[in-house]
């Protein structure tokens, strides 16, 4: 059954027994770009310091699109945006970054930035629909693993 035949997916915040479906998503469907690997006690650590804060795409049982919609107090962050392939083309990546925004604007942020791998052309463009430009190239992101 295509993706625009079947019921559409719930939009709504993870829950903790759905952490391994969520790793195992990003490990079939997300960036391979990530510095270092997603792990069950680090979604767990987000899940309960930050609730909300892990969003998904749910159909039935199964978790089909993920986001990550942060707030630091002062700025908002999105990023690991995965969406089964099967899904993809039929509006549920811009559910997940709509979804992020209103929690985003709930907690107060006033600017949100995503991260987007360089060459990855169908995600760059997803987030260009959905209003993002880049910042200009004097500015550059630096990270650092601890």
């Amino acid at each position: 059954m295509a993706a625009a035949e079947r019921a559409d997916a719930v939009i709504r915040p993870a829950r903790a027994d759905e952490i391994p479906s969520v790793l195992a998503l990003w490990a079939a469907h997300g960036s391979d770009l990530s510095r270092i690997p997603d792990d069950r006690v680090e979604l767990e650590r987000l899940a309960e310091r930050s609730p909300g804060t892990l969003l998904v795409a749910a159909r039935d049982d199964e978790i089909v699109g993920a986001l990550i919609a942060a707030f630091d107090g002062h700025r908002g962050h999105m990023h690991r945006l995965a969406v089964a392939e099967p899904e993809r083309g039929a509006g549920l990546g811009r559910r997940l970054i709509e979804a992020g925004h209103e929690l985003l604007r709930e907690l107060g942020a006033r600017r949100v930035d995503a991260i987007v791998g360089v060459e990855e052309e169908a995600a760059s463009a997803l987030w260009q629909r959905a209003g993002y430009e880049t910042d200009p190239p004097e500015l550059v992101r630096w990270a650092r693993n601890l």
